[in-house]
């Protein structure tokens, strides 16, 4: 292979990777999550002008700042973003049902539970998801982002310090014994029982293996970015990320049949 092949390869990556994010700025605007004026769907064309525009003009500015190789390790640290929202969005939704019992519902009926009988579910308080039990699962899974990204974090900048420094050793011991317990705590959470034409298994631990090992790798992978530059890629966008689902949750209530009849009828008027 000649030097030219990886160059030439990198760049049809990004270029792909311009075109598919038009369409999720697109998506990411039709739920409401940013500038609804980049939802609008061209009458004449049938796709979203503006979004395409935008996101044009964001890849441009950045191929101006950034090299090349710079570029690759930004691509890379997305898609591992992505593919760790994939992993959240199983995790979150296996332990939800449509109509769940509410935190103050359960906390009447198992009043007399200690904290720790309800955060385990132990003696099984609900077998059914509810209200209090996708709540815990939620915090479990942004606490098992944050404790991977510190993990990540010790074995790309501390590796060296991790086999002859005690203290970093302990902080790496309890960041992971951390970790195990926030597994422990989610698995012992009721899963939703609907019926569904596929389901990935084994939930929570292949959707808790991709996270972790998806951010970790996020905060290793990198050859071509210093610490500084790969904080300020990776961390804003986990938060972001983090911060969008949970909205999406707040906001799941108004989302149901009335948004599915208004997004056909303006699809519909779109496609005419």
């Amino acid at each position: 292979r000649t030097d030219s092949e990886p160059h030439s390869t990198d760049k049809s990556l990004m270029l792909s990777s311009t075109f598919g994010m038009s369409r999720i700025v697109y998506a990411i605007a039709d739920d409401g999550l940013i500038f609804q004026s980049l939802s609008k769907i061209n009458s004449r064309t049938r796709t979203p002008i503006r979004a395409t525009v935008i996101s044009g003009i964001f890849t441009g500015i950045v191929a101006v700042v950034f090299n090349t190789d710079q570029l690759v390790d930004m691509t890379s640290l997305g898609t591992l973003m992505a593919y760790t929202m994939v992993a959240i969005c199983v995790l979150i939704l296996r332990y939800e049902d449509p109509e769940m019992e509410s935190i103050e519902e359960y906390s009447t009926r198992n009043f007399g539970s200690g904290t720790l009988n309800k955060v385990l579910n132990t003696p099984v308080t609900s077998p059914v998801p509810n209200e209090m039990t996708s709540t815990i699962v939620k915090a479990s899974a942004l606490l098992a982002v944050i404790l991977a990204l510190g993990i990540g974090s010790m074995i790309a900048f501390f590796s060296d310090l991790l086999t002859t420094e005690p203290a970093v050793m302990i902080v790496a011991t309890l960041l992971a014994i951390l970790f195990v317990a926030v597994v422990v705590v989610i698995g012992r959470q009721p899963q939703s029982k609907a019926t569904l034409s596929f389901k990935v298994h084994p939930v929570p631990f292949l959707p808790i293996i991709c996270i972790f090992f998806n951010v970790t790798d996020a905060q290793t992978q990198p050859q071509n970015m210093d610490a500084v530059q790969r904080l300020a890629c990776d961390r804003p966008g986990y938060l972001l990320h983090l911060r969008d689902l949970a909205q999406q949750a707040e906001a799941r209530p108004m989302r149901k049949e009335g948004r599915g009849k208004e997004k056909r009828k303006k699809y519909k008027t779109a496609n005419q």
